[in-house]
């Protein structure tokens, strides 16, 4: 192994206040509508689908529920409650991740997701204090 004796030159970019003032002000414009969200291909409707596999392992998708975005939510958070895959569309990035921090579930993006906000909810895997029930 050879080990040569030279300087290295590194060029380090610090971030200037407007860079941590735009980073802090980001959650705030977008609770005041401020960012441009692109409206869904769907016409902003949300779904909800069961995602099942067949004994051949085929996956079929049953819609459960199109409408209203509180309605959906809660018809998710139902199927999330008894461990269901689903299918979300219409939803925001930032719902789904936090609907699967608290639940302990994982997403992915589903089919055709280029064409509209689609993903796909599995449960996560069980953590190790919440199997221990010997304790």
């Amino acid at each position: 192994m050879v080990c040569l004796d030279y300087p290295v030159f590194v060029e380090i970019r610090r971030l200037g206040v407007s860079g941590f003032l735009n980073l802090a002000v980001l959650p705030f414009r977008a609770l005041l509508g401020k960012d441009r969200n692109p409206v869904p291909s769907n016409g902003g409707n949300r779904s909800v689908a069961l995602l099942s596999t067949t004994p051949e392992g085929i996956a079929t998708e049953q819609l459960i529920f199109t409408g209203n975005s509180s309605v959906c939510e809660a018809k998710a958070i139902g199927m999330i409650g008894c461990g269901e895959r689903i299918v979300l569309e219409g939803f925001p990035l930032e719902q789904v991740a936090e609907l699967c921090f608290k639940h302990n579930y994982r997403w992915r993006f589903g089919p055709d997701s280029k064409k509209s906000l689609r993903f796909v909810l599995e449960p996560g895997k069980a953590t190790p204090s919440s199997t221990d029930t010997h304790r």
